[in-house]
């Protein structure tokens, strides 16, 4: 398999961010959720928790491997994605009771494996 460009790294990277996380017993309730701050990837519920997922994946051999992926949340990403955490919640009150909470998966990526480190709690 070959990998070019952002966009299709970014799509693997959120397909395999969901897989990993319906492994683990969340189920996927929306994918890409777009507000006027920006995107959250993944949005999956356990039980009572709402995850709110920020999926950052990055090429093996790319020259950047020193690079964590998770080191592309900035603050700004954070803030960013928590006022689309307030959209989501007014838009779908149904979750407002739901423990909210800001997780990353972390992606490298080669010709054969994706290697994944998923982040709870992610905050600053």
């Amino acid at each position: 398999m070959v990998f070019s460009g952002k966009k299709i790294i970014g799509v693997r990277g959120e397909k395999i961010g969901a897989f990993f996380l319906e492994k683990r017993g969340y189920s996927i309730i929306h994918k890409n959720f777009f507000t006027k701050f920006g995107e959250i990837d993944l949005i999956a519920k356990k039980a009572k928790m709402l995850a709110f997922v920020e999926v950052k994946t990055r090429i093996a051999n790319n020259k950047k491997l020193s690079e964590k992926p998770e080191a592309a949340i900035s603050k700004g990403k954070y803030f960013k994605i928590r006022k689309s955490v307030e959209i989501f919640i007014f838009k779908n009150p149904k979750y407002i009771d739901f423990d909210l909470k800001i997780h990353a998966i972390s992606i490298f990526l080669n010709q054969k494996t994706a290697r994944v480190r998923f982040l709870k709690n992610v905050f600053y």
